[in-house]
């Protein structure tokens, strides 16, 4: 049977996993932060596309419907 472990041995191995976990740690905090960088992010677009979108698509419709009075008014001159 296997002796067992010494208190030194014990140590050794917590302190390993300490250090594993602070890595760890530090890394998950360096991610989150970049995904709520990411999220921050995407909020600003989608803010964007819907304020352009709101005002976009009224003058896109009113361009389009004056260029077809614009062209009706043609035929009926050339007529």
């Amino acid at each position: 049977m296997d002796a067992p472990y010494s208190n030194r041995e014990i140590d050794s191995h917590f302190l390993e996993i300490k250090e594993t976990l602070e890595r760890i740690e530090k890394q998950t905090i360096k991610t989150n932060g970049r995904v709520s960088s990411l999220e921050e992010w995407r909020s600003y677009v989608v803010g964007a596309v819907a304020v352009l979108v709101l005002i976009g698509l009224p003058l896109l419709t009113y361009n389009l419907w004056q260029t077809v009075r614009l062209s009706e008014a043609v035929a009926k001159i050339i007529e």
